[in-house]
């Protein structure tokens, strides 16, 4: 089986965002693996909103968008605080 550089890229920067890097990160680049990137950089930028995230960060997730940089650069902007107010929100479609 060949893969791709860019896969290979995207394989390593989601086993390194497993071992190293936030829980977060790690969903991200799995939802980036089964959709497009810029789905999971959509989500980001959702999932900000939905925390009432400080404007300055979605601010800087929408420049980033607008200029297609990657997930990883948007994930940088985003700190752990955030990451792990994101991570623990409940999912409106998982309330019963």
């Amino acid at each position: 089986m060949k893969i791709t550089k860019r896969q290979l890229g995207r394989i390593i920067k989601e086993e390194l965002a497993r071992h190293d890097g936030h829980a977060y990160d790690a969903s991200k680049y799995e939802l980036a693996d089964h959709t497009m990137e810029s789905d999971a950089v959509d989500e980001v930028l959702s999932d900000l909103m939905g925390i009432d995230a400080p404007q300055d960060i979605i601010d800087q997730v929408e420049e980033a968008q607008h200029y297609g940089e990657d997930l990883e650069s948007v994930l940088s902007l985003v700190s752990d605080d955030l990451k792990d107010r994101m991570m623990s929100r409940p999912m409106p479609f998982l309330q019963v």
